[in-house]
């Protein structure tokens, strides 16, 4: 698992009326216990933390993810709550791009995953919001056009 680093940056911060421990609570069991209990030294640990997302609402910087950090913007986007199906999307969504640089396509992520090309779309809404749990980077506007 990638370590989020240790030192302070600045973001947006979540806004606490929108996005408080209720919707954290609303996770299934084990992925609730990893949103409440988020582990020692973990970046992303309260809805308190500042997030460091740009104006597109993209993680400036991928290796500051965490798990905690994927219920909190699941959180925000009222979502719901993520399975070990969406783990699963989100760690190969981050594996590819932190080795190749580059959005796998969904077909190969299906695939490789072993589901219908449909569901990562009933799984996160859209490719974006699966880009964006997975806490990784701003893809570029003609990438956003194709993730919607």
């Amino acid at each position: 698992m990638i370590q989020p680093a240790s030192q302070q940056h600045t973001g947006q911060y979540i806004d606490r009326h929108t996005a408080g421990p209720a919707h954290l609570a609303a996770h299934t069991a084990g992925t609730a216990q990893m949103c409440e209990s988020a582990p020692q030294g973990s970046r992303f640990h309260s809805i308190h933390e500042p997030l460091p997302l740009d104006e597109d609402g993209f993680i400036t910087d991928p290796h500051l993810w965490s798990e905690t950090f994927a219920c909190l913007v699941t959180a925000l986007d009222s979502r719901g709550t993520l399975s070990e199906e969406h783990m699963a999307v989100i760690y190969y969504l981050r594996e590819h791009f932190l080795s190749c640089g580059a959005l796998p396509p969904v077909q190969q992520l299906c695939h490789a995953q072993g589901m219908p090309k449909t569901h990562v779309k009933q799984l996160f809404g859209t490719c974006r919001a699966a880009w964006r749990t997975a806490g990784l980077p701003n893809p570029g506007p003609e990438a956003l056009a194709y993730m919607s």
